[in-house]
């Protein structure tokens, strides 16, 4: 990404006559598009993270209650595998 913003500073200085924009202009769209391609790639990839990461703490939360104590010491608890 890092090259990416160092790239388009680079191109932000340059100064083209109008037939080099119309000559760039096709490899300027393509490299839009994939760059709406990469997005949302990334923004479906952090949303399996967000779900994996809530399926974790739920674990971690129902893991939390059967050894917080809550049922007394003398009670035990068993739950069967779902």
């Amino acid at each position: 990404m890092q090259e990416r913003d160092d790239l388009f500073t680079e191109l932000e200085k340059v100064t083209l006559t109008p037939d080099q924009v119309a000559a760039c202009r096709p490899i300027v769209l393509h490299i839009m598009e994939l760059d709406n391609v990469i997005t949302g790639r990334m923004t479906k990839l952090r949303n399996e993270a967000n779900i994996e990461i809530e399926k974790i703490n739920r674990g971690k939360r129902s893991k939390s209650m059967y050894e917080s104590g809550a049922y007394g010491d003398d009670s035990l608890f068993f739950d069967t595998k779902r």
